[in-house]
């Protein structure tokens, strides 16, 4: 519940906070419950080899299934079938997947993400403002793209909720890298601007000079501005490099009165509907929203994916690209460093509620820009994605997570998970 602008979470069991070690217990419970068997179930089948299931699977892939040759014992087949179902990687992850799911309402019920989501958009807008203030005369029409309408930028900074502004960051990263890119080449003949806006604190002019280096390197494709390193990128496309299905942006199903996280409001959709739109008569309209343009098929056996497996995270499809663009974009707009952390819990909260990428595939992309190693397993994500206080202040009030609430929160959730 919200006291202030803190946020304060109910204990599992309505008193003191729960303990690491509790919730470790309960994440212990629940593998028990989703996980697969610790050992596969045999039918006398022998000893269980990958040669009885490279066999039985060649078997299968040409058999009419209604009629099994008595050349290979079905138990044998049963033992390679009963094998793939405890080696899948859905069932394999089941633990994490539930548990994401209950991280997903925690973060919702919070108001820091909400906070940290207005925060860079509010940085976007003041960059865009000031290059339409401090542009030399003649210059402006040609750095500002001509997309970004700042009436319109401000209204939505003003107005608008976190869901929006997440919507809106991602409509205006063409723009953006647009922006990047001509101060980027701009600073090499006349540095002036690049350093008044770094004056201003809208802009950290020695990225924006980095990004000048990866123009060059990728010969001025400006759709690179912002995204990984090409090194980073080649480990982690390949695992998605299968596109199903057009794409999605305007493809959702969530309907006006089903969205929760936050709700939508009447502003919104008279936005979205026109302006004799309201949430009475446009209840069971569908959203243009969802998070992530396309959705890709996840390649099985890439190394990225088998390595998730192993480790018991779910991958859904492919590392996102969205949240390394935002946590990069924030250090690009001279945001702290120090906030990275909250930024990351902010895309997290609406990724997860998209539900087109797993915390897992949040958490590996950003660990290079957060200076850490990717998560080990479900613990230790638990704990990297709240790894200290994270705190933003807004507008005078203080929004604050902790690891011990945050935690003590989860656990209360997978008490009804195992109950």
């Amino acid at each position: 519940m919200y006291i202030g602008g803190h946020m304060e979470m109910m204990s599992p069991h309505g008193g003191g906070l729960a303990s690491s070690g509790e919730l470790d217990r309960k994440l212990r419970q629940l593998q028990d419950h989703a996980g697969p068997p610790s050992m596969q179930p045999r039918e006398s089948a022998g000893d269980y080899s990958t040669a009885d299931e490279d066999r039985a699977r060649a078997r299968l892939s040409e058999w009419d299934m209604s009629i099994i040759p008595s050349s290979l014992p079905p138990a044998t087949v049963s033992a390679a079938i009963k094998a793939q179902i405890v080696k899948n990687r859905v069932t394999r992850t089941a633990t994490s997947r539930a548990v994401e799911a209950e991280i997903c309402q925690v973060l919702a019920a919070s108001s820091l993400p909400s906070v940290a989501m207005r925060a860079l958009f509010e940085r976007v807008w003041r960059l865009f403002e000031a290059v339409a203030v401090q542009a030399p005369c003649g210059s402006k029409s040609w750095l500002l793209p001509s997309e970004v309408d700042l009436g319109d930028l401000d209204s939505l900074r003003k107005t608008g909720n976190q869901r929006q502004h997440f919507h809106a960051l991602r409509a205006l990263e063409p723009p953006l890298r647009c922006l990047l890119r001509r101060l980027a080449v701009s600073s090499q003949e006349d540095p002036l601007l690049l350093s008044q806006l770094g004056d201003l604190g809208v802009i950290d002019p020695s990225r924006v000079a980095a990004l000048a280096e990866r123009i060059a390197v990728a010969d001025g494709n400006t759709d690179l501005i912002l995204s990984a390193p090409e090194s980073l990128r080649r480990i982690w496309t390949r695992a998605a490099h299968q596109r199903r299905g057009p794409p999605l942006w305007y493809y959702t199903g969530l309907r006006v009165k089903d969205a929760t996280m936050p709700p939508v409001s009447e502003a919104e959709v008279r936005a979205l509907f026109g302006p004799a739109a309201a949430l009475n008569s446009h209840g069971d309209r569908r959203l243009p929203y969802e998070c992530g343009a396309y959705k890709y098929a996840l390649v099985e056996d890439d190394p990225l994916v088998v390595a998730c497996t192993n480790k018991g995270l779910f991958a859904t499809s492919g590392p996102s690209g969205t949240a390394y663009r935002f946590l990069n974009l924030w250090l690009v707009l001279a945001g702290p460093e120090a906030e990275l952390a909250v930024i990351r819990l902010a895309v997290a909260s609406l990724l997860l509620s998209g539900s087109h990428h797993s915390l897992a595939e949040i958490m590996m992309v950003c660990a290079p820009l957060m200076g850490c190693r990717p998560p080990e397993g479900l613990a230790d994500m638990i704990e990297q994605l709240v790894p200290h206080e994270l705190r933003m202040m807004w507008e005078g009030v203080s929004h604050t997570i902790t690891p011990v609430k945050f935690r003590s929160e989860l656990a209360r959730r997978l008490d009804r998970v195992l109950a």
